[in-house]
């Protein structure tokens, strides 16, 4: 995921936050940003029946304030630092998660927070593996959507006993 695709998430979880009146925009602005706007995520959260009702709820739930009246909302610390420093879609998801309400939600849709996660190290190595026996061409290395499904393969094979 590249940086100009984490800020177009920002942006959409910011605007989804003044839409809905809220001061801060939380993890649950940011997962509907992400389910929004990238394919896999969208794709997996629908497979396991996690709709727009799920997501608003979630939404609802988390703690908030009304917004001020200068309309500005307020990126929340842990949403900025995952924003800013995750390296694709799953990723950014599995940091979500580490906040327990979405965990929760989530988890009541069968989608749990591995034990174990690639580093991002790991998934570059796999990711560059791939690509030198062939299996990926060298033109799709940066391809978001494929790193975010590199890291769910390897969280596969790192918690097989699960």
């Amino acid at each position: 995921m590249t940086h100009g695709m984490n800020d177009t998430l920002k942006d959409f979880a910011i605007r989804t936050a003044v839409a809905r009146n809220q001061k801060y925009t939380n993890a649950a602005h940011a997962l509907y940003a992400l389910c929004t706007l990238d394919s896999t995520v969208g794709d997996l959260l629908a497979r396991h029946r996690v709709d727009e009702e799920t997501l608003t709820a979630l939404m609802d739930a988390l703690p908030n304030s009304p917004l001020a009246p200068d309309g500005l909302t307020v990126l929340t610390p842990g949403v900025r630092r995952i924003l800013n420093h995750a390296g694709d879609s799953i990723e950014i998801l599995r940091r979500l998660q580490q906040n327990k309400t979405i965990r929760v939600a989530l988890a009541d849709h069968g989608i749990i927070l591995p034990e174990v996660q690639p580093t991002s190290t790991q998934v570059d190595a796999a990711t560059r593996s791939l690509c030198k026996t062939g299996v990926i061409a060298p033109a799709f290395v940066t391809n978001a959507g494929l790193r975010a499904r590199i890291r769910l393969a390897l969280e596969s094979a790192l918690n097989v006993g699960e």
